[in-house]
């Protein structure tokens, strides 16, 4: 299962859930809109895809009816695909079509465990061994454009992927971590372990201000001079301000 965001808005909508059967490769698409949660997402799975391949259900034995639901409706038991063997069919052209059926069927496994084995090793080259420390301040990294209630930006597309540094409260499992975020944001607050990259360096008592774009705010310290300079028929005053970290700087 995925997702394809940012899409020009039809009807609505702007999303697409791109689900995925593994041997088949059989797709369905369903269209979503933003902001779409967990619950959204299950119900438009149930109503999609699920009451679609629900064969499972119909072709078990029930209780009260002693048969299967396949067999009350259409008054037969339900097809099952079971391995060809080859000369079970007297018919000539049947069976050289189940054989090749069988052999189609082994060749696409064979294709998808050799596909899935290579894309594994691919990405766990790209991989590498983390582990933190309950107390630890790390970065979290979230795609700007998905979500703004960590931190606002104003450029999204062009925004760091990285926020923070943020505490570690707790480990969750071998791979998870709860964070310590702000208390506005409207995320989950456990991430696994390739989210996250360890800060360097030591933490003030409060983290400094930051503005929009997530950059720190420069702090003023000391106004070293002023002056009166005419800006057309308006007098205005200018200083020059002395900002925390030694940074000059004319300010009208």
């Amino acid at each position: 299962m995925d997702f394809i965001d940012g899409l020009p808005k039809f009807m609505g909508m702007d999303s697409i859930m791109v689900v995925v059967d593994r041997l088949s490769k059989y797709a369905h698409f369903i269209p979503l809109k933003h902001p779409y949660s967990a619950s959204v997402v299950a119900h438009a799975y149930f109503d999609y895809v699920y009451k679609l391949h629900e064969f499972w259900y119909n072709t078990l034995y029930h209780s009260s009816l002693k048969v299967t639901p396949f067999e009350v409706l259409y008054g037969q038991p339900p097809p099952l695909h079971l391995p060809y063997l080859p000369g079970e069919s007297k018919v000539d052209s049947v069976d050289r079509t189940l054989l090749d059926r069988e052999e189609a069927l082994q060749l696409i496994r064979m294709n998808l465990a050799r596909a899935q084995n290579r894309m594994k090793q691919q990405a766990n080259k790209r991989r590498s061994d983390r582990e933190f420390k309950v107390g630890d301040y790390v970065y979290l990294k979230l795609q700007p454009y998905r979500q703004q209630s960590v931190m606002y930006r104003g450029n999204q597309k062009l925004a760091k992927k990285y926020y923070g540094p943020y505490k570690i409260l707790r480990r969750i499992g071998a791979v998870a971590y709860k964070l310590e975020l702000p208390p506005g944001s409207k995320i989950h607050h456990t991430f696994h372990v390739s989210m996250l990259k360890l800060h360097h360096g030591p933490i003030p008592d409060t983290l400094p201000p930051v503005d929009i774009e997530g950059a720190r705010e420069a702090e003023p310290e000391l106004v070293l001079a002023r002056k009166t300079v005419k800006r057309g028929r308006i007098s205005v005053t200018k200083v020059l301000v002395k900002w925390k970290d030694s940074l000059l700087e004319d300010v009208t």
